[in-house]
């Protein structure tokens, strides 16, 4: 359940109306520029960390295959709120504190989808924003489809004109999670066709999309604050408090879960990962 209390809390000190959006070249090319003058040997892609050992001098990371890499004096933990709230009681050795573990256990964990369907021929689109309102009753219908009812707006991609974009929130995404993408092809050609009353929309041929609610390295897109956060005063800066070990500070934690003002957003994630490595940093002047 979500809490009034993000009203107050959510904010991006920017004017009203003001936002952030990216363009064909996608997070994608962030993520090279971090990362281009770091040794490909430092970067260890599809290790999956079972623990993070911090019980001795330095901090020991085992991963799933019984790996070990170590000799660390600080790690920063990355992870979604969402993952630390299904592994964050066996990730650690020692484990966290308590108010740690409240805080994952209280922020919440919701998620927004997009979903991409790339068509042999959008002629038939007269739009660049739509929104079909899936209500029942309408376009003849007594009844709807529990999955059409969540495509509440359509809209194409500048950079490629040949694909529609749609979001999905609320439940809708772990609803549409279980479902494979030929269903999902019939479900929502079938609305495009009544909507435009037009049989001749083609089927896509191809859709693009993540399954947040089935992948337990997110277990969702994105924090939200809740009621019962809200009701036990824990607030998402919480999170950024790092954990120490005989009064040294071992392990930190980013993401956009962690941030104070605008969780929920990747500047958010972006600008928590600039916090904590100010902050070792600054303890090593």
């Amino acid at each position: 359940m979500l809490s009034l209390r993000a009203i107050a809390e959510w904010d991006d000190l920017g004017e009203v109306g003001v936002s952030y959006m990216t363009d064909k070249m996608g997070y994608k090319a962030i993520i090279d520029h971090l990362r281009s003058k770091i040794p490909d040997s430092k970067i260890h892609f599809n290790h999956r960390v079972a623990n993070i050992d911090f019980s001795g001098p330095e901090t020991i990371l085992t991963f799933t295959d019984g790996k070990k890499i170590g000799g660390f004096d600080y790690v920063i933990v990355t992870s979604s709120i969402g993952h630390l709230k299904k592994f964050a009681r066996k990730m650690f050795t020692p484990a966290l504190p308590k108010r740690k573990l409240k805080a994952i256990d209280k922020i919440g964990m919701g998620t927004s989808a997009k979903i991409f369907f790339e068509f042999p021929d959008m002629s038939w689109k007269k739009e660049e924003i739509f929104t079909p309102l899936p209500i029942s009753g309408c376009l003849g219908r007594k009844q709807l489809d529990p999955i059409e009812e969540e495509f509440n707006t359509f809209q194409s991609v500048p950079w490629a004109p040949n694909i529609l974009m749609t979001w999905i929130a609320g439940h809708g995404p772990r609803k549409i999670d279980n479902i494979d993408d030929e269903e999902l092809s019939k479900i929502v050609v079938n609305l495009l066709r009544d909507v435009y009353s037009n049989d001749s929309i083609p089927f896509p041929t191809k859709i693009i999309r993540n399954k947040w609610t089935h992948n337990d390295l997110f277990g969702g897109s994105y924090s939200f604050v809740t009621f019962e956060q809200a009701q036990a005063r824990i607030k998402h800066s919480d999170m950024s408090i790092p954990v120490k070990k005989d009064g040294k500070i071992r392990i930190q934690f980013a993401g956009e879960g962690t941030h104070h003002r605008i969780f929920q957003t990747c500047v958010g994630a972006f600008l928590s990962g600039r916090r904590e490595a100010d902050r070792i940093v600054s303890m090593n002047p």
